[in-house]
């Protein structure tokens, strides 16, 4: 009986968004423990599909939190998922396991988000990513992430389990160590800031990078290029808030834009596409970066039926 009061108080507290992690883990924990619990989270949705009221928080960007949350409760997917299908309400990161052996992390687009792992490594998301983490790490002895898109590790260093962050055919193999990891539209950038990683990459020898090293690799092209003495203002900006490029060309620039805000952005000028850039901005939503980047890259960002297209001011 203590269980069911418990449980109620914690669904009533996360479909209202006030819900911490922390009482969202134990939520989860009750349904895995007593899964005659599904019945009542069954009753709450239906009884909140009724009431058909999105969430009005002018403090949150996803003002219906509590709509979607609904329409993806249904109970094939938490009879399938073990009950294991989470919106984290008070923030933007989704989490969420279709296979009870694991849980996902992600965020949208223009959203960052900091997250802290069952072991206690932190790891800081950029936009338009998304973070798999294995949950039998225990059972396993091997910390195991997969991610897709861009994000900032601090690792906690242990000697019995090795940490694994794999990137779809590279593998980064990680001692305590700080360090950044892009991968987006084939390509994969590690940048090492502290600590050491060795990478695994296909085809290739075993890469062992030093602090200050950044490493770039095609996986069509299959070729790597390997830099020093970059910091992480230079390797990855994004992390100190700014979206920094230095001596890059505006078509090179314009596809990490895109994956970050998700937005087209046109350049139909061949000539400013060549144009190089060295143009650092602060990261925040699109209109303000918009109006920064127009400054910065002397430019005009003009909305054209959906799309944005770069102009040159004059």
């Amino acid at each position: 009986m203590k269980k069911k009061k418990v449980f109620k108080r914690l669904l009533s507290r996360y479909t209202t968004g006030q819900c911490s992690e922390s009482e969202l883990k134990e939520l989860l924990n009750l349904l895995e423990e007593e899964p005659q619990f599904y019945d009542l989270l069954d009753l709450q949705v239906k009884e909140d599909w009724q009431a058909d009221t999105p969430v009005k928080d002018a403090n949150k960007k996803h003002q219906n939190t509590k709509l979607m949350w609904l329409r993806l409760h249904s109970r094939a997917i938490w009879s399938v998922a073990a009950g294991m299908l989470v919106l984290i309400a008070a923030g933007s990161v989704w989490w969420w396991a279709a296979d009870p052996g694991i849980a996902i992390y992600a965020t949208g687009f223009g959203e960052r988000q900091q997250i802290e792992l069952p072991d206690g490594s932190k790891v800081e998301l950029n936009a338009n990513t998304e973070l798999t983490w294995n949950r039998n790490w225990k059972r396993t002895g091997l910390r195991e992430v997969t991610l897709d898109g861009e994000a900032f590790f601090e690792v906690v260093k242990s000697e019995a389990e090795q940490f694994q962050v794999h990137l779809n055919s590279i593998i980064v193999n990680v001692l305590g160590t700080s360090f950044n990891v892009s991968s987006r539209r084939g390509k994969t950038e590690v940048f090492l800031q502290e600590g050491k990683v060795k990478l695994d990459l296909p085809e290739k020898d075993e890469i062992e990078m030093k602090p200050g090293e950044k490493i770039k690799f095609d996986r069509t092209e299959k070729q790597i290029e390997r830099t020093v003495n970059e910091t992480l203002y230079s390797a990855a900006a994004w992390k100190t808030g700014v979206i920094s490029y230095q001596k890059t060309p505006l078509k090179k620039i314009l596809p990490e834009l895109s994956d970050i805000f998700g937005i087209e952005l046109i350049c139909r000028d061949s000539a400013l596409c060549e144009k190089v850039m060295d143009v650092g901005v602060p990261y925040m939503d699109w209109d303000a970066t918009k109006e920064s980047l127009e400054l910065a890259m002397k430019m005009v960002i003009e909305k054209e039926n959906g799309n944005y297209i770069i102009q040159n001011k004059e």
